[in-house]
């Protein structure tokens, strides 16, 4: 079996950033300034300058870097993609990813994150905080039946 190297890592995250349009650099940045800027309330911006959100995000993302993000302003969705076979999903990084969903979804947005597999296919996962208990990534089909689920518990 051929070694994965630093060298593939980097091709497959040049392919998803030509591919899905992305980016690679200061993704804490661009989305603070992305809220910022989708808000038209000018009393909400005076209270949330784009240097505040920064430094709150920060504080829950720490140091965690996607290998590519993109920020889809119209439909409020920040995508993340990680190349899972060179630094896969461990419990710590699904734990911030976790907290991260939680922070965008507190801003109004969603975090889609995108796993890419060594060939370069995407496979898009559900982060699920489990409340008290770790962090879960789901494939669509789990992630839809926990839903159903929840919502046949607990109800809309």
């Amino acid at each position: 079996m051929r070694t994965f190297t630093q060298t593939h890592h980097n091709r497959l995250i040049a392919k998803i950033c030509e591919r899905h349009v992305a980016r690679t650099d200061r993704w804490i940045h661009h989305f603070a300034e992305a809220v910022w800027k989708r808000n038209s309330n000018a009393a909400w911006k005076a209270n949330w300058p784009v240097q505040k959100i920064k430094q709150i995000v920060r504080e829950v993302a720490g140091n965690r870097v996607p290998d590519a993000f993109k920020i889809d302003s119209e439909n409020k969705h920040l995508w993340f993609w990680e190349v899972e076979v060179s630094h896969p999903i461990d419990q710590p990084k699904a734990n911030v990813l976790a907290q991260i969903a939680i922070e965008v979804d507190d801003w109004g947005w969603e975090l889609k994150l995108v796993t890419v597999d060594r060939y370069g296919n995407d496979n898009e996962v559900f982060v699920i905080d489990g409340v008290g208990s770790p962090a879960r990534l789901l494939n669509r089909r789990d992630y839809e039946h926990i839903m159903v689920e929840r919502e046949r518990q607990y109800g809309a």
